[in-house]
């Protein structure tokens, strides 16, 4: 199983400027002090703006990848926009996979992460 989600990070992270800028909507979205859900006394440390592959998690790595980078395709600018004050975007990916499991990502996905400057992060879990 595989989830995946595109974020950018930042303690001054507007995330409306955010939304207006990539002019997608997140799937999740707070500000740096907001309440953390079910937990009122505490607080968010850093801004978060972020987008779920829409994809069921039986899809591959790379279809999940592919899609996040489709859906923000032409976007690079705003996006550069946004890291550069000081805020970070990464693809952010939990998969559960079988001992000694394989993942895998194809150089055009590769070469595609690179052209948004975005940070890979690939989260194993054991099924």
């Amino acid at each position: 199983l595989i989830r995946a989600t595109l974020r950018i990070l930042g303690d001054d992270l507007d995330p409306d400027l955010a939304t207006a800028e990539i002019g997608v909507a997140p799937t999740g979205r707070h500000r740096t002090g907001d309440p953390m859900p079910g937990f009122p006394m505490h607080r968010r440390p850093t801004g978060s703006w972020g987008l779920d592959s829409d994809l069921p998690e039986t899809a591959s790595l790379q279809e999940h990848v592919a899609r996040l980078l489709d859906r923000v395709d032409g976007k690079q600018a705003a996006i550069g926009q946004l890291v550069a004050p000081g805020c970070a975007a990464e693809l952010y990916c939990s998969c559960f996979v079988a001992p000694r499991g394989a993942l895998a990502l194809e150089a055009d996905n590769l070469a595609r992460i690179a052209s948004f400057g975005l940070a890979l992060t690939i989260a194993t879990y054991q099924e």
